[in-house]
């Protein structure tokens, strides 16, 4: 066998004065603890070191064997080099070395020593992150082990993770310097820590499939000069796919002779380019062009961005010097807004302008900033109008709409308001009155909504989000119990009401939404330029739909979901809509014959226009051909990464309306991304940006400290124990453990009162031309047959076992949790509840049920009674399994059930279900919960049993209130069924939680849980399992073993 030798020749002269330098970790004190352990890394940078011995092994292994015979000078890297241990043996006429390193006093050494002897060299002092290398013949790399890099300029390799500044930002030191290596060079031995080393030979990457040549454990003790006793491997790479299986080496001693490995250099190369280090911090503006002394500044803008041109360019250095000031300041552990680089950058944008007390005023204070510098401004004159009107709109747009809600309100022109905590009248005036907790303070509301609060002679202007967060308002009430939050716009702007009530009338949009809420509503929605109607069930958003759509431009577009197509087109016809007015688009002909109301499905939406077309789908086909878009059941949104969302969003129409009872689906944050693609991100309106800043006025000053829009959100209103990196960065992927509560609440109202168009189904106005019964809705609690519980302790037990285990696996990878497998597990435990029948997915062999569990029994023995009493009853369960299993139950008790799940086409059941039960004979509806779907009314039914529960408030109302129809003429009972302690309890707090926070927020309803514990579910089942456990005598454990065990 071939042998290699390591190289122990005295290192070259030029490295002899940096033999003193001593590396951070071997200077510093060891940790006392594990607990001490981060904070020593953070201190010396995990900073060690290479012995001669070793580096003399490396420097073998990845320069001196391949590099024989070569008559060109090698190139080097080590992207994390310290004092260049590893390249000490660099000679001047062979060799280019290149590095960084964070410690700007050693590599200002190195530079220093390497120059001075002639050796050509490209060395920074920086970081790892912050550096783009390409181009190397070798690396050679002995980096901190373990450190958290967190950087928006890290490379996206396989071992970079969502971070604090979103998609792969976050890696961990050893890990990212090896894959960068294995990105700049073409052959790499690196020093790493052996279980890292171990699990790169066992389970490769894909930057490391097939270069791999050998894995070499190396001798205990190789960095005990360095005073750390840390086991090391060597990984050597080679840079073209070898035939041979990698090697798995192990030394006793550094002077062990090696096998050759397949390492060479090719006998031409080029010198690579010089390492770019990027930041995410910005630099000063770059200034270009000829210095003419024209003094012209024309100010410009396209759309909200506001530009300053120039025909001189010292003139361009001075002024914009002035306005942008400089970059913005870096802040530890602080992430920017995209975007945003400046200081100043807030004076040049328009929606930041409408913020201020006086937009024109600003453009004069720009003006007189170019002014100052010597240059002559030019604004132009469409930027002057656009500002104009843009003032004028916002003015109508930031008034809130008209809102009546049950119960008392807070006064919004109260004159007087309590202090809820101690703060300064004005933060930011020297001397201003101190207020403490319970004092009274002078309100006064100002034409710009805004609030003039005095005290102690001293007075302060408060937007309405800050007097609420800060001050109590008195309450308001109305002897009908329905009290309004505030008036509707047509009171605050009459002419322009009078004059879209005009236009409404003459474009017939007035005869097919009459009834004199959505008239109102109609107008209020005319007033801005987009909105959001968030009426509730059965108040007419179909007709409101077509109705906006006659009003709207040449070309509008009513999208839905394909099921309501039959149903909106009823209504056009119930409506007289002429037909030569309207058309469904199902073909790409019809994306050349637009008219004035074209309806087209959000499927469809998505589709290819023809076979193969590739990207050219309908909704690129349809891009800026509207005028008006109306989006049913806009929550859909809620996942911006969808194909539908997608697909919608790409329309870009000149005017957007979004149509759903349920702007909160599920949880606060579903509600951000319906209202960003509604009103903008990130504007003077909805301040909430995506990824741009949330806007504030103070961002007239300066953008340092600007926050993106979702986290200050999220800060602002939604309540979590923990999050993973990937759901903090934009709050829809990614694990969390997050409780069904709203913070801020007035704030939140105050957010939303000038963005969501709410309509009840009982408030007075609506109530007066149809009639919705309320239902009543009880809770049984069921207990266990002991098999079922046996059964259903295996699989959740299973479930918790598995989200622990996992959960602690990947946060020790540096990952995100597999939703699709917790999605799996969690839904074994419903099923192990609900339907045990069906076999459970566990990974933990538990096998199905035979027999009909305690709940299945009762609910079976309450649809015969509720047969035999008379009703029509709507039966909701968990799967095609279990509407199967009720409907064959019910025939052996001579009881027609008709069937309604996923496993049959939806016009074949849709067809079934009308004909036998909605029109039919048959007395009981067995429903699949989850394909039941919006649009079904069911109010022939007037008995409802929920033998499963829901994840989302949202789902189980829609359930019940499918019987809720104006048609409905008897009164409705609805029963919930839980089984005690089990996964239904902890679905229905979550149900309670999450109803309860979108009726406080968006009906203004007290919150009922508001300070009540939230229950985890572990926690139930604990409980059950003790409960259980004492009326059995047992201890908790041991009664969880026998039920296990039966």
């Amino acid at each position: 066998m071939k042998t290699m030798h390591t190289d122990t020749r005295p290192a070259a002269h030029w490295y002899t004065e940096l033999r003193a330098v001593q590396s951070l970790g071997s200077s510093s004190d060891r940790p006392g603890s594990l607990a001490g352990l981060a904070a020593a890394r953070r201190k010396n940078l995990g900073q060690f070191f290479t012995g001669d011995d070793l580096a003399a092994l490396v420097w073998q292994l990845g320069v001196a064997g391949p590099s024989a015979g070569l008559n060109r000078k090698v190139s080097i890297l080590d992207n994390s080099v310290g004092s260049a241990r590893l390249l000490q043996f660099a000679d001047p006429d062979k060799h280019y070395i290149a590095g960084c390193d964070v410690h700007g006093p050693t590599i200002t050494a190195l530079i220093d020593a390497a120059e001075s002897h002639g050796l050509d060299c490209d060395l920074v002092a920086a970081g790892m992150e912050s550096i783009r290398p390409s181009g190397f013949d070798v690396a050679l790399i002995n980096p901190p082990f373990s450190l958290a890099l967190d950087s928006a300029t890290l490379q996206p390799y396989s071992c970079t993770t969502y971070g604090r500044f979103g998609p792969s930002s976050a890696a961990i030191s050893h890990a990212y310097a090896l894959h960068q290596a294995l990105d700049a060079a073409r052959l790499v031995v690196a020093i790493l820590p052996s279980t890292y080393a171990r699990e790169c030979f066992n389970r490769p990457t894909a930057e490391m499939t097939g270069r791999l040549r050998a894995i070499i454990d190396l001798p205990a003790g190789s960095f005990s000069h360095e005073g750390t006793q840390v086991s090391v491997s060597l990984l050597v790479f080679g840079e073209e796919p070898s035939a041979t299986a990698p090697r798995d080496l192990k030394l006793l001693s550094l002077a062990d002779r090696l096998p050759c490995l397949d390492m060479v250099l090719p006998e031409r190369g080029s010198r690579p380019r010089p390492i770019s280090t990027t930041s995410d911090d910005s630099s000063e503006p770059s200034i270009t062009g000829p210095v003419t002394g024209n003094r012209e500044v024309r100010i410009v803008h396209r759309g909200r961005q506001i530009y300053l041109k120039f025909k001189c360019a010292f003139m361009q250095a001075k002024v914009l010097n002035h306005v942008l000031v400089g970059p913005v300041r870096p802040m530890e552990n602080h992430r920017y807004p995209k975007g945003v680089r400046f200081q100043g950058q807030g004076k040049l944008d328009v929606e930041v302008m409408l913020l201020q007390p006086d937009p024109m005023g600003c453009l004069r204070q720009l003006e007189a900033m170019v002014a100052d510098m010597g240059g002559v401004p030019n604004t132009c004159a469409s930027l002057r109008n656009y500002l104009v009107k843009r003032i004028r709109r916002h003015a109508r747009e930031s008034t809130p709409f008209g809102h009546v809600v049950k119960g008392d309100v807070q006064a919004s022109d109260a004159g007087k308001a309590l202090a809820r905590r101690k703060r300064l009248l004005d933060p930011a005036v020297w001397g201003s009155p101190l207020i403490k907790a319970g004092d009274s303070v002078d309100l006064s509301k100002l034409d710009s909504g805004d609030y003039l609060v005095t005290v102690k002679g001293s007075s302060a202007t408060m937007r309405e989000d800050q007097l609420l967060a800060d001050f109590e308002l008195p309450r308001q009430s109305s002897d009908s119990g329905w009290s309004v939050a505030s008036p509707p716009r047509a009171e605050a702007f009459p002419q322009l009401a009078h004059s879209i009530a005009c236009h409404l009338r003459a474009s017939g949009a007035a005869d097919v939404a009459s009834w004199d809420y959505q008239l109102e509503d109609m107008v209020e929605i005319h007033m801005g330029r987009n909105a959001l109607a968030a009426w509730r069930m059965g108040c007419g958003k179909g007709r409101l739909a077509i109705a906006l759509a006659l009003a709207g431009g040449r070309h509008n577009a009513i999208v839905v979901e394909s099921h309501l197509i039959d149903e909106l087109l009823d209504q056009l016809r119930e409506s007289n809509v002429d037909p030569g007015l309207w058309q469904v688009i199902t073909k790409a002909g019809h994306c050349e014959q637009l008219r004035r109301i074209n309806i087209i499905s959000y499927n469809r939406l998505r589709m290819e226009l023809t076979p193969g077309a590739g990207r050219r789908t309908f909704a690129s086909r349809l891009r800026r051909r509207f005028s008006w878009v109306i989006s049913d059941e806009v929550h859909l949104l809620r996942n911006t990464e969808t194909a539908q969302s997608r697909a919608l969003m790409q329309l870009s129409p000149r005017r957007r309306v979004g149509m759903t009872g349920t702007p909160i689906a599920n949880y606060v944050q579903n509600v951000l991304p319906v209202v960003q693609w509604v009103y903008g991100d990130g504007t003077a309106l909805q301040p909430f940006g995506r990824r741009r800043a949330y806007l504030e006025q103070r961002l007239w000053t300066s953008m340092s400290a600007s926050v993106r829009g979702v986290d200050e959100f999220a800060n602002r209103h939604v309540v979590t124990e923990w999050v993973t990196r990937a759901w903090e960065d934009g709050m829809q992927v990614g694990a969390k453990r997050q409780v069904p509560k709203i913070a801020q609440l007035d704030r939140l109202r105050a957010w939303s009162a000038p963005l969501l168009k709410r309509r009840h189904e009982t408030e007075p106005m609506v109530a007066a031309h149809f009639h919705v019964p309320e239902p009543t809705v009880y809770t049984t609690t069921l207990d266990w047959d002991d098999a079922h519980l046996a059964h259903y302790i295996k699989v959740a037990d299973e479930f918790a076992n598995w989200f622990r285990d996992a959960y602690k696996d990947a946060s020790n990878q540096g990952r995100n949790l597999n939703l699709i497998a917790l999605l799996a597990r969690i839904g074994a435990v419903e099923r192990a509840c609900n339907i045990p029948q069906r076999a459970s997915t566990s990974k933990v062999r538990v096998l199905p049920y035979a027999g009909l569990t305690s709940k299945q029994r009762y609910v079976l023995d309450r649809l015969a009674t509720l047969t035999e009493q008379g009703h029509k009853t709507v039966c909701y369960v968990d799967g095609p399994t279990a509407v199967r299993l009720f409907v064959a139950e019910l025939a052996k008790r001579g009881i027609e059930a008709v069937p309604f799940h996923g496993d049959e086409p939806i016009k074949a059941r849709t067809r079934r279900m009308n004909e036998r039960f909605r029109k039919g004979p048959a007395p009981v509806l067995v429903a699949s919960r989850d394909t039941i779907q919006n649009g079904f009314n069911l109010w022939q039914a007037d008995r409802a049993i929920l033998a499963c529960r829901s994840w989302t408030h949202t789902q189980e109302d829609q359930l019940m209130r499918r019987l809720l129809r104006p048609q409905q003429t008897r009164d409705v009972e609805i029963e919930l069924v839980n089984m005690r302690g089990s996964i239904d309890e902890y679905q229905a707090q979550m149900t309670q939680m999450k109803g309860d926070c979108a009726g406080a927020a968006l009906d203004f309803l007290t919150p009922s849980t508001d300070n009540d514990e939230f229950i985890h579910l572990d926690q139930i089942l604990n409980r059950m399992v003790a409960d259980l456990a004492e009326r059995s005598g047992f201890e908790a454990h041991e009664y969880r073993k026998q039920l296990q065990a039966a």
